[in-house]
């Protein structure tokens, strides 16, 4: 009797399901990622197995090639060739391994190519390259686009590899423009300011040209603008104060390096679980140093792509303490956000954020205009009560919106009101809706904390 296993793989589980040539179920059960585990499993029918088939997830080495060792026949599925029957109404990490077992005994499986052993690590140590190279290319880009904005300089790219600290140095009278070392309107709005001119700050995404226009160019944009500041309705933009500018950049750079540090740890925990099977959390990866990558990895090239990762992820963090101690260093909350401390999943880095970001509440005369600023609002557009589309989502304050973000998702672990607001809306909708919807919430009551100069009141905002 010839029998099919297909195996359904996740990060920390896999489901195996068996059948026979009839299609008769032999076996099911749901199993901890660890070989031995699943060798013992399918054991019982190593001599009628005709082939093993593992969905191609990102941490198919360690199981592909245990199997492989074993004597097992493996196939990789290649899960954006297959689709599933369509008129079912109900699927499953169980259902999802039969499919691949019947696929496989029909000899319709889609498959992937299992890349030799030997010849992986040399090129996932080209895959990581990438990486690096694009967050250098964002790292060149916010430099050129910071010097643009500041000075109104244009450098290219190759020329900003050359800089070195005595150049920068030059460069910027700001200490902290010098340190941080966002596009182009500081010089100029400043300039203009200083010779006495009243200047207003167009909000490009909140201006819509005339539809009926068959072509339009800078001089027809310059004269548009013109336009709308005569008939008074241009959508302006705030002109940030001059003076606190520095340190605010200094802040929005530090969100750059966050991310970069969260791509490296991504990264590292994604190839440890691929290679090994094993998972570790973001957090003890931050732990881990140089002596344990060697214990970890047999290959060289896997530790030497490690320890590339692990050096980058703690130079990133040393970046990301030194602009926190000298943010800290240089500003405190303003005695108005001070109250913004009390609210569950704001500490002092999100609180300076917002109290910088914010600049004067008053500018926003509704709750409704602040939360929109902060991108916590939904972006639709209806007819008749049913949805046409969506309006510009992206008009606003990106780091605001980063900011709530970040205070939702800790909100949601500390505070068990909010924790229960999140879940009830996660099961209405999905995690990323659930954690924006949070964060709405925190937006509105955080508007109300900054004008009203109150604290946090969890039964007013979850009633």
């Amino acid at each position: 009797m010839e029998t099919y296993a297909g195996i359904d793989l996740h990060s920390s589980n896999n489901y195996i399901g068996i059948i026979d040539g009839n299609d008769k179920r032999l076996y099911s059960k749901r199993h901890e990622n660890r070989l031995e585990i699943v060798l013992n499993a399918l054991a019982p029918f190593k001599k009628t197995l005709k082939g093993v088939v593992v969905e191609s997830t990102y941490n198919w080495y360690w199981l592909v090639d245990g199997l492989q060792e074993q004597g097992f026949k493996v196939h990789l599925a290649n899960p954006s060739a297959i689709q599933t029957y369509s008129g079912l109404k109900h699927t499953d990490d169980k259902w999802d391994s039969f499919w691949l077992a019947h696929l496989l005994r029909l000899g319709i499986l889609s498959q992937g190519y299992i890349y030799p052993k030997e010849q992986r690590p040399v090129r996932d140590l080209l895959r990581r390259r990438l990486l690096f190279v694009k967050q250098r290319t964002a790292q060149i880009l916010s430099l050129q686009s910071m010097i643009s904005r500041i000075l109104g300089l244009d450098f290219s790219g190759n020329s900003i590899k050359d800089f070195d600290i005595g150049f920068i140095e030059k460069l910027f009278d700001s200490y902290h423009h010098r340190f941080t070392a966002e596009k182009n309107w500081y010089w100029l709005v400043d300039g203009l300011q200083e010779q006495g001119f009243k200047v207003h700050l167009a909000n490009p995404s909140a201006i819509q040209t005339y539809s009926g226009l068959k072509h339009t160019d800078d001089k027809w944009d310059s004269f548009w603008l013109a336009h709308l500041l005569r008939l008074g309705i241009l959508s302006q933009g705030y002109i940030y104060p001059k003076e606190q500018r520095p340190v605010r950049d200094l802040l929005r750079r530090r969100l750059l390096f966050v991310k970069q540090r969260t791509a490296q740890i991504l990264s590292l925990q994604s190839m440890i679980s691929r290679i090994l099977g094993l998972d570790f959390s973001g957090n003890s990866i931050k732990d881990f140093d140089i002596g344990f990558i060697e214990k970890l990895f047999d290959s060289y090239h896997h530790r030497f792509t490690a320890e590339k990762n692990l050096s980058t992820i703690h130079f990133l963090g040393s970046i990301i303490t030194e602009i926190e101690t000298e943010v800290k260093s240089q500003i405190h909350l303003r005695k108005d956000f001070q109250m913004l401390l009390t609210t569950p999943g704001i500490g002092t880095i999100l609180g300076l954020t917002i109290m910088l970001e914010v600049g004067d509440i008053g500018r926003f005369p509704k709750v409704g205009n602040y939360s929109s600023y902060c991108r916590c609002v939904e972006s639709k557009r209806t007819s008749n009560k049913k949805k046409k589309g969506e309006n510009n989502r992206k008009n606003g304050n990106r780091y605001l919106a980063w900011a709530y973000v970040e205070a939702a998702h800790h909100a949601a672990r500390v505070c068990q009101k909010a924790q229960r607001f999140f879940q009830r809306k996660m099961a209405e909708c999905n995690t990323t809706l659930a954690t924006k919807a949070l964060a709405n919430k925190l937006s509105k009551a955080t508007y109300y904390i900054m004008r009203d100069q109150v604290a946090y009141d969890v039964n007013m905002l979850f009633r």
